[in-house]
């Protein structure tokens, strides 16, 4: 008899064995899904990235469009009968929304009196970096932005 209650201890330390690697296997999987269920999703996702900016036809060339995209606002300028440019509307210096000015063809920062041409270059004041330029499209009549 010591022989069969022998193997019935080894054969429930097994299953015993076995039963804590599944529950701890189930655990760690738990965890996991919770973890993807709380964390942010990604700002770099593809409906994230396109922008709508409007009528093409709405705009006159040289006049530009503020587009308020969350904490990022774009100005969209008609070049061209043809052509759009999409830059960033905060100044590089201290993030401030610029204005453009039609009269002096430029973005002008309220905050510092810095200045960017029609490209987003620098022209004047205390920014040192160009305006982010991003990648448009018109699809039909609508302006489109593509966010990098």
């Amino acid at each position: 008899m010591p022989d069969e209650s022998g193997a019935s201890q080894t054969r429930r330390s097994v299953l015993r064995w076995l039963v804590r690697s599944f529950l701890s296997l189930w655990g760690v999987a738990s965890v996991g899904v919770v973890f993807s269920f709380l964390k942010t999703p990604k700002l770099g996702s593809a409906v994230a990235r396109i922008v709508p900016a409007g009528s093409f036809s709405s705009l006159q060339v040289g006049e530009a469009r503020l587009i308020r995209h969350g904490s990022r606002p774009i100005h969209i300028l008609k070049v061209s009968e043809r052509e759009v440019l999409a830059l960033s509307a905060i100044c590089t210096h201290r993030q401030c929304v610029l204005d453009w000015s039609p009269e002096r063809e430029a973005f002008i920062c309220p905050c510092h009196a810095g200045s960017f041409d029609a490209t987003g270059q620098v022209v004047s004041g205390l920014p040192r970096r160009a305006l982010e330029r991003h990648r448009t499209s018109i699809r039909g009549d609508e302006i489109v932005i593509y966010l990098s």
